[in-house]
């Protein structure tokens, strides 16, 4: 009677070990598929930081800007692209050449 038990003992032992095994196989699996699904659904509905296109084409306006007087720019008020309002420098000369030249034309007047 004790072989007996002890045979049913470990049979029962063998099918919870067996149980426990499928149980965490299942677990598993079920981790794993929601770690697929919740990584698709964030690749398909988070922006992504890079465009991609074949054919681009922007319609605008491109202006030539010339100017008056010659100079070393210290300053350039806008980036290529950006938009400007009418009136908004778009760059800065270095003021020492105008003042040289003011005080040129005022030697020359007096």
């Amino acid at each position: 009677m004790n072989q007996a038990n002890n045979a049913n003992a470990a049979e029962s032992k063998s099918t919870e070990n067996t149980q426990q095994r499928r149980s965490k196989i299942v677990q598993a699996s079920l981790i794993g598929a929601t770690a697929i699904v919740a990584g698709a659904l964030y690749w398909s509905l988070a922006p992504h930081s890079e465009e991609a296109t074949e054919d681009a084409y922007v319609d605008g306006n491109v202006v030539q800007v010339t100017p008056q007087i010659a100079g070393i720019v210290t300053l350039i008020g806008a980036d290529n692209t950006d938009f400007v309002k009418a009136g908004q420098p778009l760059v800065k000369f270095n003021a020492v050449d105008a003042d040289l030249a003011l005080a040129r034309s005022e030697a020359q007047l007096a």
